[in-house]
């Protein structure tokens, strides 16, 4: 998955806490649990306060801007700490160590950036973004890629699934430039998507695509004894987007996922395991052609370290 060209110099202007390793999903597999320590992490927290308009960027170079009183009502004490929690995603590694993918309500999307945004208070409630409010969200892009659509994630039996109907979204997308002052005291001026939300949540930044597809349902198995629906999983990635879709298991052995909406000549599918107790990841991949879905298709994972099923994912 291509990732945005950055301009931005990263510039941390609030004091940050230890990164945050999950913020949404909780009840999931013993892989995706051990997935979370694969690649670098792109979640980050910060220390904010509320009397303060607050204007901070990510390792990953995204820029978060939030007015006085967005979590909190005008006429509450205006000195309130609280804690805005960030994860991004912009690569296929991200997305699968993330446990989100980019199943959506409708169509194929090419998705080129998502992020979580989240608040709570110094008792750990979760805080909501008061009437009238926005966050203002900042993506860096060298290059104006095209028409971007901007979508909602919703939770549901701890799958993530993308709303892009809301078409009042798209409104708020701009391309525009902006400007900062570094560490250095030097102002910068850099370029990129800007967009405003006013509810916490997860958000997708999609192309506008109007490419033909065929819906398939596509089967593969895992013949082998030892994995099973509890310690693997299969992923679909379609050839000609940027887009991930998990297969779900039908039993032990059998994973599909119903309605693939294939749009080029060929698949690219990959599996991963881990074996308790071994502390071991095994994984496979395999390229079918789209003329042979309908055909038996086996995977073999084989054992592999943190590092080679890092970078091979980064390949992806």
């Amino acid at each position: 998955m291509q990732r945005l060209t950055t301009l931005i110099i990263f510039i941390c202007l609030f004091s940050c806490s230890d990164n945050v390793d999950q913020f949404v999903q909780n009840d999931v597999s013993i892989v995706h649990t051990q997935l979370k320590d694969i690649g670098q992490s792109k979640s980050s927290s910060f220390k904010l306060n509320n009397n303060t308009v607050s204007n901070i960027a990510t390792d990953n170079n995204t820029e978060i801007e939030l007015p006085i009183n967005t979590f909190f009502k005008p006429s509450e004490l205006s000195d309130i700490p609280f804690q805005l929690d960030i994860i991004e995603l912009d690569s296929y590694e991200d997305y699968i160590t993330s446990n989100v993918t980019n199943l959506s309500d409708e169509g194929v999307r090419d998705v080129i950036f998502s992020i979580y945004i989240s608040a709570k208070d110094n008792e750990k409630n979760t805080l909501s973004v008061q009437n009238n409010q926005e966050i203002v969200v900042r993506i860096p892009a060298e290059n104006k890629i095209g028409e971007l659509q901007l979508g909602s994630g919703y939770a549901s039996e701890n799958v993530i699934t993308w709303n892009y109907s809301n078409t009042q979204n798209n409104k708020k997308i701009k391309y525009k430039q902006w400007s900062r002052t570094n560490s250095e005291n030097v102002l910068e001026e850099f370029s990129g998507y800007e967009f405003s939300i006013s509810e916490s949540g997860w958000y997708s930044l999609t192309v506008v695509k109007d490419d033909q597809y065929t819906l398939n349902d596509v089967c593969l198995s895992i013949p082998e004894e030892k994995f099973n629906e509890n310690n693997s999983l299969v992923f679909i990635l379609l050839d000609s987007h940027q887009h991930l879709l998990q297969a779900q298991p039908l039993n032990s052995e059998i994973f599909c996922n119903y309605n693939v909406p294939v749009t080029g000549n060929t698949l690219d599918i990959i599996a991963i395991s881990y074996i308790d107790g071994e502390d071991q990841f095994y994984y496979d991949s395999k390229q079918i052609k789209a003329d042979d879905i309908d055909s038996e298709i086996n995977l073999s994972p084989v054992r592999i370290d943190k590092e080679t099923l890092s970078s091979k994912l980064m390949e992806l």
